[in-house]
């Protein structure tokens, strides 16, 4: 089946109050009557449906959500789903070296992280407050309607006129739905679209493009291709997605594309994940963003501070960015000789730090995506360096004194560490202690049982697995995605899972915890459990320095 798209192309400036496009098939000469209808309902938008907060609460009913006793008022708020642009969720065991959230690290706050063995999907929650503001906005499609989601740094951007209204919409003529960019937000650190979905009789529905496969959404600035993460925060009004660079975009333009072929609709003031449909089409919009506004009223900061930490990781930071909608901190890492031979890859060995933003009084800054952020660094095979890009939704070193605190860092090693045992014999009276990097895990016993996540075609055909149970303590908070493997009496070599849940405020283990032993279909006389790798957590760095309250106009510092 072939569709047609109706295809608007726009140059947007950075101007609340402009909202005429130009370029080929611009909306304003090519409306229909039937398109006419759709923007009349757009502006005659009634409030939130009667019960949208009831729904909207039920559609998150059993996710573990962080604590907002600790929150300032300002920053308690609803939910979002953070994504890779290369991928929507997470399956464990997570591979927390490169998506670990650093909160992890943080004594005053308790909070509790779950890895299941099954695909799970992300929430992130704090990171954003929910915006009631009384004004026509409540009326209209807006990033900033009653209902919708907005964190500090997008009110911020608003209230100093960088929030930009959009005429850009495609129209899939053989299912009749419209999709639009209604508004945006746009500095060199991150993008913030609204999307409204239209059906073909000009009626608002609750609706999001699918993530699917391959970019569907892609952006450029005047040095290329931008990769980015990206907050997907659907609701009844708007489709929001938040694109966080990273990299900071240069130049005065910035680009933002969308190829998408397939829409989810819900019936009803709420995308419900129990009645949403998909609806194949084809949608292709773009438009152009005018960040010269936004790159006037950025600040660059140039930071002269190393440390190199007593196990081997050395730090150079770069410099910082003050932006509308918020900041982004940039520095290089690297391992030394000594840490490269402790390294799983050497040179290339996965490593991170660990650190939070202080205020002058001791606090740390408001949560928000930052040094908690999902970052991928930029590796250069040439030198060994990464360089890092972290985005903060809040960083106004300019306006206040502010703190980097270095609270730890890791390091992806080799390990050779192992544990033999009799398995008729392990008991939690007579248990079997492995011992590495910290970590002391009392293996209390073993059983063979049906691996009822395999997928088999009958059920004599499902496998059998050993499932290890254990207890004890770890210091190491990413052993779940540590590389692990037993081997039998009779050096057969079995791939080992994690599987359970794990507290981040207690490094205790209550012994619900356990090793699963694929393919293991009867217990030998000897069993060897086998840590391979480990990504190593280090607290021996003590590193902090005041952020420069000066910098340079613009995005390139001088």
């Amino acid at each position: 089946m072939n569709f047609r798209s109706h295809s608007t192309t726009a140059k947007v400036p950075h101007d609340k109050g402009s909202s005429e496009g130009n370029g080929s098939g611009q909306a304003g000469r090519e409306h229909n009557a039937r398109e006419d209808a759709q923007w009349t309902s757009l502006f005659s938008q009634e409030k939130l449906p009667e019960g949208f907060t009831e729904r909207f609460m039920a559609e998150l009913d059993g996710v573990e959500m962080d604590s907002v006793s600790e929150l300032e008022p300002s920053d308690m708020g609803a939910t979002g789903k953070d994504t890779e642009n290369q991928a929507v969720t997470l399956t464990t065991p997570i591979d927390l070296g490169c998506s670990s959230e650093r909160s992890l690290y943080k004594k005053r706050r308790q909070r509790k992280r779950l890895w299941a063995a099954s695909a799970v999907v992300l929430f992130l929650a704090g990171s954003v407050l929910l915006c009631t503001q009384p004004t026509i906005a409540e009326h209209v499609r807006s990033l900033f309607a009653k209902g919708s989601i907005a964190d500090k740094g997008m009110t911020e951007a608003r209230n100093a006129g960088f929030l930009t209204s959009s005429d850009v919409f495609a129209t899939d003529e053989a299912s009749g739905y419209t999709v639009k960019i209604e508004e945006l937000i746009a500095d060199s650190t991150r993008l913030v679209v609204g999307l409204s979905v239209w059906d073909k009789h000009g009626n608002p529905v609750a609706g999001q493009l699918s993530e699917g496969s391959g970019k569907q959404f892609r952006i450029w600035d005047s040095q290329g291709e931008i990769t980015y993460s990206s907050m997907l925060a659907p609701t009844s009004d708007l489709d929001q997605i938040e694109f966080r660079f990273q990299r900071a975009a240069v130049g005065n333009h910035l680009s933002f594309l969308i190829q998408a072929k397939e829409l989810q609709i819900s019936p009803g003031g709420v995308l419900n994940s129990s009645t949403r449909k998909s609806v194949d089409g084809l949608w292709t919009l773009q438009v152009d963003v005018d960040l010269s506004k936004a790159a006037k009223a950025s600040i660059a900061t140039r930071i002269n501070e190393s440390y190199e930490t007593p196990s081997g990781l050395k730090i150079n930071m770069l410099g910082t960015l003050r932006t509308p909608s918020g900041g982004a901190l940039e520095f290089e890492t690297s391992l030394t000789p000594e840490a490269q031979k402790r390294g799983a890859e050497g040179i290339q060995s996965k490593h991170e730090i660990l650190y939070r933003i202080e205020q002058t009084d001791g606090e740390e800054l408001p949560w928000n995506y930052g040094s908690y952020d999902f970052a991928s660094p930029v590796f250069d095979r040439w030198t060994g360096i990464n360089r890092w890009f972290y985005r903060f939704s809040n960083l106004p070193y300019d306006k206040e004194k502010l703190r980097f605190v270095l609270e730890g860092y890791t390091i992806r090693e080799k390990s050779d560490a192992f544990v033999t045992f009799d398995p008729l014999t392990l008991s939690a009276q007579n248990p079997a202690v492995f011992q590495d990097s910290g970590d002391v895990f009392n293996l209390t016993g073993i059983t063979i049982q049906p691996d009822l996540l395999a997928d088999a075609s009958e059920a004599t055909d499902i496998p059998s697995i050993g499932v290890i149970t254990f207890n004890g303590t770890y210091n190491n908070p990413f052993f779940p995605s540590d590389d692990w493997l037993a081997v039998d009496d009779a050096g057969n070599e079995y791939p080992v899972e994690f599987q359970g849940a794990i507290r981040e405020d207690d490094p205790k283990l209550d012994g619900d915890q356990t090793f699963v032993i694929k393919g293991l279909d009867k217990l030998p006389k000897k069993l060897t459990l086998k840590r391979t790798e480990v990504q190593h957590l280090y607290r021996d760095g003590e590193w902090s320095f005041d952020l420069p309250q000066t910098g340079t106009p613009g995005v390139i510092p001088q």
